[in-house]
């Protein structure tokens, strides 16, 4: 696929490499919170001198100078402690983010959204979210946040997502997606995350420059980071469950001629998989004379495959619709699909949940 650079943007040096684009000349200093480059500093902590250690050096994203808790400019500031109690990470989460973070300014793991305070005299980082890179590589270009947030869009495929660089008082832009072929050892798991986060309200961290190809302006990753969001334990009752199936259906519509979207489906406790039969009373609807059973992978199929492989907005959402299938595949069994009616039909998506419940999601479909 030929590109050419899209002329009108500069493509700046990351400011952990101390000069980095910004939008204009009062933002060079930034404030104390936003996005933040962090990386491991060589100056470790000590009893003798708790206000003078560096654990770790941080660097305000798109700035080429960053303004330190303690008041001054730096193009980068040390930090004794990293707070990460707001992310919501469990400690063990916590702790293989922190044992993550490396020395290297060229290729740095780790970003952080927060603000810098002081402590008892010590600099920390106060982090209210966290971004880590999939891989080790190099960093180019400015940083954005691409995400659907403020799409017109209400349904993927979106003809476009937004892009906004983080740390500035720019606008956001509208892009047609994000080209990862730059990206190298980034196994296939990592790169469909990266999609998929790309797809949703939560957005995709990406350093990288803009250019054009057949499908439109597309920012071209040189490195993405993706949040890093606390874990969800498995087993989880349906309930429970339903903050995270209706998060992974967010914006996605199963396609027929109605497009209907997907939401989570008010469980029900069931001592098995029920018979076609009996489906449409274990769902409490009333009894509907044609009930038909498709297996969850030959319905999964053809929505978790890019139909069109160069259309970005169809890269998009079929990452979207594997995401949603890893949740479901992660905490429910026997996976069934159930259709319900004729013309105007009811799907379901379902299986058990580990407290014995009927859990998943349901969509409808114009059937003619």
């Amino acid at each position: 696929m030929r590109r050419s650079t899209f002329p009108m943007i500069a493509v700046g040096v990351l400011a952990a490499q101390g000069c980095a684009d910004t939008d204009d000349d009062g933002a060079r200093v930034s404030r104390t919170s936003g996005f933040f480059m962090v990386r491991r500093g060589s100056d470790p902590c000590s009893a003798s001198a708790p206000s003078t250690c560096s654990r770790f050096v941080v660097s305000s994203l798109n700035q080429r100078t960053t303004r330190c808790a303690d008041g001054s400019a730096s193009p980068a500031c040390a930090v004794a402690t990293i707070d990460l109690a707001a992310t919501g990470l469990t400690p063990s989460q916590a702790d293989a983010l922190t044992a993550s973070i490396t020395a290297s300014l060229d290729a740095p793991t780790v970003v952080l959204h927060g603000r810098l305070t002081t402590v008892e005299g010590r600099a920390v980082f106060v982090a209210s979210d966290a971004w880590r890179a999939p891989s080790s590589a190099p960093v180019r270009g400015a940083f954005h946040l691409v995400s659907t947030k403020g799409s017109t869009c209400a349904y993927l495929p979106c003809a476009t997502v937004t892009q906004e660089r983080v740390n500035a008082s720019l606008e956001p832009e509208a892009i047609t997606g994000v080209d990862l072929g730059a990206l190298r050892n980034v196994d296939p798991r990592a790169r469909d995350l990266a999609l998929a986060d790309a797809a949703s309200d939560d957005g995709l961290l990406v350093a990288g420059t803009q250019s054009f190809d057949t499908a439109g302006r597309v920012l071209r990753a040189e490195q993405v980071f993706t949040r890093v969001r606390p874990s969800v334990a498995p087993g989880l009752c349906a309930q429970a469950l339903r903050d995270s199936l209706d998060e992974a259906s967010a914006r996605l519509v199963y396609p027929s001629q109605s497009d209907a979207p997907f939401r989570a489906l008010t469980p029900d406790a069931v001592a098995a998989m029920p018979a076609p039969e009996d489906f449409a009373d274990a769902v409490g609807m009333a009894a509907r004379s044609a009930v038909r059973v498709e297996p969850f992978e030959v319905f999964m199929q053809p929505l978790t495959v890019d139909a069109l492989a160069d259309a970005p907005a169809e890269q998009l959402r079929a990452a979207r619709f594997r995401g949603l299938e890893r949740v479901l595949r992660e905490h429910l069994s026997n996976l069934t699909v159930y259709r319900v009616g004729t013309v105007d039909v009811r799907v379901y998506v379902v299986g058990l949940t580990a407290c014995g419940e009927l859990a998943g999601v349901e969509t409808s479909a114009l059937e003619r």
